[in-house]
């Protein structure tokens, strides 16, 4: 009984050595009575109490099966002692033997089963997952080529108008607010061609995230904040720029979304 301790870790050693025990104990009977088996009417199973449990873990825990059933044949082989054609000791054999070998057996092939559709779940999640990004990037691309047919076309018309405009007026004033306009529209096409790239291929968003310094000819440490401030003063909106701490050591996917919410809120504000 004691090495049903470590049945799980060498279960073929366990089988082993319960065999071994049943052929000791048949033997004894016959040249040494009494030494290990204390009953010899004949009518007992001479195998250790161990026997069942060590013929079931040899077949759910050992990986190699062929050797768990040929120790098992041979533990019901000495079990029922088939020589002496007794029903009663060939059930009772089978019973401690045979029997939870087969309830291993049902065991690890349930185990398997488990395993198997775990795995295949598993790869249709995957599979799905798969698929989802595939559509995904196909609707970005269609995003993208509709961005880059209407909006770019129609923002590049603005752009020539205001700088027809800007040469052929004769007022000052309006010459200067159509090259703002015009200077506006060409900012726009470039962040237009930015979001078009980003559509087409997610993997150069973190190159265009850190590229947002040079926005408006800034330099990267200024994150282009002071631009969007310039451009609100010049149209009459008091703003402010307070800053505190070293931005130096923030990421560009921060300073990209600082720039893109100062942006939003200077519209919000002016509109």
């Amino acid at each position: 009984m004691v090495v049903l301790v470590v049945r799980r870790v060498w279960p073929l050693f366990v089988l082993g050595v319960a065999t071994v025990s049943a052929v000791l104990m048949s033997l004894s009977v016959w040249l040494v009575p009494g030494l290990l088996v204390t009953s010899v009417d004949g009518s007992g199973v001479w195998v250790p109490l161990a026997a069942p449990f060590a013929a079931y873990s040899a077949v759910v825990y050992s990986s190699r099966p062929r050797g768990a059933w040929v120790l098992t044949g041979v533990l019901t082989l000495v079990a029922t002692r088939l020589w002496e054609l007794s029903f009663a000791v060939a059930a009772s054999g089978v019973l401690l033997t045979a029997v939870p070998a087969l309830l291993g057996m049902y065991v690890a092939a349930r185990r398997g089963l488990i395993v198997a559709l775990t795995e295949r779940a598993e790869r249709a999640e995957r599979e799905q997952f798969l698929l989802a990004e595939r559509a995904r990037a196909e609707e970005r691309v269609r995003l993208a080529g509709e961005m880059h047919d209407v909006v770019t076309h129609r923002v590049s018309l603005m752009v020539l108008q205001a700088g027809a405009l800007r040469v052929v007026s004769s007022d000052e004033r309006v010459r200067a607010e159509a090259e703002g306009l015009r200077a506006a529209g060409c900012q726009a096409l470039e962040e237009l061609r930015d979001l078009v790239g980003v559509l087409r291929s997610p993997e150069s968003a973190v190159g265009l995230v850190g590229g947002v310094g040079d926005e408006g000819g800034v330099g990267v440490g200024d994150w282009g904040l002071s631009v969007l401030v310039e451009e609100s003063r010049a149209v009459g909106v008091e703003v402010v720029l307070s800053e505190s701490g070293d931005r130096s050591v923030s990421s560009p996917v921060v300073a990209r979304t600082a720039y893109r919410i100062v942006q939003e809120a200077l519209t919000n504000v002016r509109k």
